[in-house]
């Protein structure tokens, strides 16, 4: 019996861990990339007690926009609102995505020559 009981909260605080467990951005990898530290392209990136908030701008890359495409579209499966739209020769994709509570915003526009913006915003506490 004590074993088994033993065995259950075991079980319990494994659960418990893998719910405060951040999610795991598949587009988070892109900002580790060394070769978009040139001309070309603008990274920006805030981290203060309020906020969280990276960004990553190119002129021209249809190569690179296509993997961020793919890389938001496998975290879209994490969101609970996706936004799509097209404007002004633009396609534009917003992901809410919900982590112990806290929100998590990624927004991607692109156009077909390859010009991107993406970025990840939300609260540190969201990322923890």
């Amino acid at each position: 019996m004590k074993r088994q009981l033993a065995i259950i909260i075991i079980l319990l605080a494994a659960t418990a861990a893998a719910w405060a467990t951040p999610p795991k951005l598949a587009c988070e990898a892109v900002f580790a990339r060394k070769e978009l530290r040139r001309e070309g392209y603008r990274l920006a990136s805030n981290r203060s007690a309020d906020n969280y908030f990276r960004s990553i701008t190119a002129e021209c890359d249809p190569k690179l926009c296509a993997e961020i495409k793919t890389l938001v579209e496998q975290d879209s499966k994490l969101a609970y609102n996706v936004v799509e739209a097209y404007r002004n020769g633009r396609d534009h994709i917003i992901l809410n995505i919900d982590n112990n509570g806290e929100n998590i915003n990624v927004g991607f526009w692109w156009t077909e020559e390859g010009a991107f913006h993406l970025f990840i915003q939300g609260t540190p506490e969201a990322f923890q």
